[in-house]
């Protein structure tokens, strides 16, 4: 069985969205990362990965750093990840932490003879594309969210621009 496989970066042509944050309480993403994955995605635990947590205690101030990511099944043959990444350090008054996200919706499908894939090509053409569009806004919509519940739990309420 040969399959065809593609990948849609959520934010094209970006790579992914960044929060820089100094203040008080920089490692709440740590204990919060997973949560906004499950609520956000509306998936069950079991489609959740803390996939690395580090802490560095031997510096001053200590450092930590984290990966998180959410898998959220939208039909058969697509799927959306969203991964979260954060890097900071945190000492007694205050600390600092940047927050990467970033997001994918994969397409896969399988065929067993050219006639099968001719027929996926006519049909993502025709009807899927525009599903899959629909399902890459709603996925870029919760990243998005992701990033403003971030922000707010941190105080952001402005953005800068370079």
């Amino acid at each position: 069985m040969t399959k065809i496989e593609f990948r849609e970066d959520l934010l094209a042509p970006d790579r992914e969205l960044r929060i820089e944050y100094v203040g008080k309480n920089a490692v709440w993403i740590l204990g919060n990362a997973m949560k906004l994955l499950q609520n956000t995605l509306k998936v069950s635990a079991v489609n959740l990965r803390e996939d690395k947590i580090y802490w560095d205690i031997t510096g001053d101030p200590p450092t930590f750093y984290g990966e998180w990511r959410g898998l959220r099944t939208e039909d058969q043959w697509t799927k959306t990840l969203i991964r979260i990444r954060a890097q900071g350090s945190h000492g007694k008054d205050s600390g600092k932490v940047k927050v990467w996200i970033r997001g994918f919706l994969f397409i896969k499908y399988e065929y067993n003879n050219p006639f099968e894939k001719m027929l996926w090509y006519i049909f993502k053409r025709n009807f899927y594309h525009k599903q899959l569009r629909a399902y890459l806004e709603n996925s870029k919509g919760d990243l998005l969210s992701i990033k403003d519940q971030i922000k707010k739990a941190y105080g952001i309420f402005h953005e800068e621009y370079a």
